[in-house]
């Protein structure tokens, strides 16, 4: 064998020996990698946080018996009465559309991700001070208890921990936004109620001492709405009526709704301006004098004072000229 022949077979012994060393290499490489993701699986501690996300109830709308949204010093209860629902503190008749709203978020709610095990819950809103603590309550069991955090970057989602638990998960919806409200956003908002069509006539009586009581009567005609000469009009200063601008106020009146009802004292005095409606039967609206830039008033619809926005006012006093 020529020179150039031995170093030629040389070189390819010295090259498959290279290559032989380097796959030995590997799968040694590789046993001692898997043996070592074995022995951690198998010697793990057993007491290090679960990755896994909770099981959340299966559960429909029809099965929630009370909800209750509990915070620092605070607590509201949304409880199912039939077909309705009430709210307390004070047993009130509960706003369906902002019930629906509660119970369309509750439908959609589900936990997606794990966010962080960090022991700095405060970061989330979700310390003792700023959590909400949500319980949805069937007949017989707890179907859904939570601890809602601030509002997630992501659109749509909240920071939420399950109670007792150290991980902070994010949640499906804006629950901040539907559960952090006061008393009063659940209550239902309607004063007055009627069919505007029934109203046949309206007396607007307006009192501001030291002066004398003005009271302007109207009656719905054949061609809309005029005065009604009686002793009571004063005759003074009445501006043309205006149909369109009396059955729009009657709108407003037939399904009026309160800016927030008031629960500390109630105005004392007399009203500042009384409205009558006289139709299958009598309805009343008392406003009293402004504060603040909103009118306390009181309904024959509802039980309960409440406030007006001064806007709202000028609606229905604006037809009759006050």
């Amino acid at each position: 064998m020529h020179a150039d022949e031995e170093y030629t077979e040389c070189l390819r012994v010295i090259l498959v020996n290279s290559v032989h060393r380097s796959y030995l290499t590997s799968i040694i490489l590789f046993s001692i990698a898997s043996l070592v993701v074995v022995a951690f699986l198998v010697f793990r501690p057993t007491d290090r946080i679960s990755y896994e996300l909770p099981v959340l109830k299966d559960f429909g709308r029809d099965e929630i018996s009370i909800i209750t949204i509990e915070r620092t010093n605070k607590r509201i209860s949304l409880t199912r009465l039939g077909n309705q629902w009430s709210v307390a503190p004070g047993d009130y008749e509960a706003d369906s559309t902002a019930i629906n709203f509660v119970l369309d978020t509750l439908m959609d709610f589900d936990i997606t991700e794990v966010v962080s095990f960090s022991d700095e819950p405060k970061r989330y809103n979700l310390d003792p001070d700023s959590l909400l603590r949500v319980t949805v309550e069937g007949s017989s069991e707890v179907l859904l208890n939570i601890d809602v955090g601030s509002r997630a970057g992501t659109f749509g989602h909240t920071f939420v921990r399950i109670p007792g638990q150290d991980q902070i998960f994010q949640g499906v919806g804006d629950l901040r936004n539907v559960f952090d409200r006061d008393l009063d956003t659940y209550r239902n908002k309607t004063v007055m109620d009627f069919d505007p069509n029934t109203i046949k006539a309206i007396t607007v009586t307006q009192v501001l001492p030291p002066q004398e009581p003005r009271r302007i009567h109207v009656v719905r005609s054949l061609n809309g709405w005029e005065y009604l000469e009686s002793e009571h009009d004063l005759g003074i200063g009445l501006n043309p009526l205006n149909p369109a601008e009396i059955e729009s106020a009657l709108r407003f009146l037939g399904a009026l709704p309160a800016y927030r009802y008031r629960y500390g004292d109630s105005p004392t005095g007399s009203p500042w301006l009384t409205v009558t409606l006289e139709g299958n039967q009598t309805y009343t609206l008392e406003l009293f004098s402004n504060e603040d830039n909103v009118f306390p008033a009181k309904s024959s619809g509802s039980q309960y004072w409440f406030d007006m926005f001064e806007f709202q006012v000028d609606m229905i006093s604006k037809p009759f000229g006050f």
